[in-house]
Order: structure tokens, then sequence, then C-alpha cells
């Protein structure tokens, strides 16, 4: 009770009386089910818009809770007709008159139709914007020959790069914006250490970075220099949750590496993004 009241205000009976289906949104854990049977017993028609619209935006919502920033609209129509237990012309208007309305939206993404809440899609294209101008420059430090600077590097450690990592390490060394991706003992680690380790020796500032701490922990240790999570980077503030880096205060650093990235959600993603200064570099 008192966790509804915290959301909802003191107000709670008297919303949760006209829309039960708001303790799917409001409360943790507090599924589609429970609210439907609250539903039934204060008399709300099971055809109702506000129950048929709370089903759709529960499957968004948890599809992003899973790190999925939009659904099919195929899996969605199933998903819903098969909850609420109505015809499928009925649900497929619905939702169809919902996109029309501008409550959700619908995109071509690779010849399929994906639905997403409005501020995802949004966030996800401010997103892609970010990535493309850090891509559009060029790295703050000078041009460094890579071939021969890792060819030092290999005589120094004993590591002889493949053809495939030392590729990697080119286009860190040239790009200001990278990623680098592979299954386990694909020589990742090397990669990037022999990148760090020449990108050092020629005075550029590294900052790095993880979603976790325990992510950050591993990364420290791999790679013999310190490491925090995204959140410590950004400098969150303990008082209001928001982050003290942003686009007017950037992350003071040459390179950012942020390691583990398909564990970071979208908005994480973002505020990262948006800290990074016009000359800094990312992996």
């Amino acid at each position: 009770v008192h966790e509804i009241r915290e959301a909802l205000g003191f107000a709670a009976e008297a919303r949760i009386r006209k829309d039960p289906y708001v303790l799917c949104r409001a409360v943790s854990g507090f599924g589609f089910d429970r609210a439907d049977a609250i539903a039934r017993r204060f008399g709300i028609d099971p055809q109702s818009d506000v129950r048929k619209r709370a089903l759709v935006d529960l499957i968004l919502s948890n599809a992003l809770s899973q790190g999925i920033c939009g659904v099919p609209r195929v899996e969605l129509l199933e998903k819903s007709i098969d909850k609420l237990k109505l015809p499928a012309q009925e649900v497929i208007g619905f939702v169809d008159g919902l996109i029309d309305q501008g409550h959700f939206v619908c995109e071509e993404v690779e010849d399929t139709a994906v639905i997403y809440l409005p501020h995802v899609i949004a966030t996800e294209r401010r997103l892609a914007e970010h990535i493309s101008d850090i891509s559009n420059g060029a790295p703050a430090w000078r041009q460094i020959d890579a071939d021969a600077e890792i060819d030092e590097q290999s005589a120094m450690t004993g590591f002889r790069l493949g053809g495939e990592q030392r590729g990697a390490v080119r286009t860190i060394l040239n790009s200001r914006m990278s990623v680098m991706t592979g299954g386990p003992g694909v020589g990742k680690t090397t990669t990037l250490k022999t990148a760090l380790d020449i990108l050092s020796n020629y005075g550029v500032k590294i900052a790095l970075c993880a979603p976790t701490n325990m992510a950050a922990k591993r990364m420290s240790e791999m790679t013999g220099r310190k490491a925090t999570t995204i959140h410590s980077l950004l400098e969150v503030s303990g008082e209001t949750g928001g982050f003290r880096r942003n686009a007017s205060n950037p992350i003071e650093a040459d390179l950012i590496v942020a390691d583990e990235f398909s564990m970071t959600d979208i908005n994480l993603a973002e505020s990262l993004l948006k800290a990074v200064d016009d000359g800094t570099s990312v992996l």
C-alpha cells in the first residue's frame, strides 16, 4: 500500500478504481493479470480502451526492460490478441488507431514493421545522431603509423597479432568512433591492450568504463589500467540521480573505452555519448 501511495499519491484509490492497470506502470512486478482481476471486480468492460492500451504499453515496456527498443508489429498483435481474448480485427484496429494518433510509432526495420513507444524511438534517433557526429570527426592525437607501432609492441610483449587484430588496432588508432566485437578467444583483450599501450606512448588520456562494477573490475584486471562504471565516469548525483557530466560539461578524456556495451540500456548509452567532447574518441 505504501508503495502504491508513493507512486500514485493519496488519491491512489480513486485512480485505481478508474484505471486499475495503472498499477502495472506504477508498481514493480505488478502484472497484467492481477490488474485485470481488479478491473473485473470494479466492473470495467473487458473491451475497454483502457484495458487494451494498458496491455500494449506493458508489452512494449517489458521488452524495453530486456533491452529491446521496439517489438515487431506481428508479434505485438499476436501477444495482445492472445492475452485480451478479443476478436483479432478489434485489437488490430485499436493498435493501428493508436499509431495513427501518435501514441505509438511504427517504423520499417529491414522490411519488418516495428512498434515503439514514442520516447524510445526518439532516444534511439538521438543516439544514432550522436554516433554519426562522433564518427565524422578525426582523433585528437596526431597521425600514428599503426603497423610500425604494432610491430614494436609485439617485439616488446612477444604477442603477435593476427590479421583481424591488426586491422582492429588500426581502426582504433585512426577513428573517432569504433566498435570491437567477437566471441570468446578471438583476442579482443590483446587487441585492446595493444591499442591502449600505443596510445599511452603518445600521451593520450584514456578513460575506461563498463556498465557494472564487476565488468569494470574485470576490465581493469585485463588492461592493467583503472576502470570505473559508466555511472561513475558520468559522475552520477546521489541526490538527483542525474549526471554531472553532459553536453555542457563533457568527460575529460581523449579516448573513452566502454566495455560490455551490449549490457547498457539505451538511456545510459545516450547519456554517455552526450558527454563526449568534440575532440574525444570512443571505442
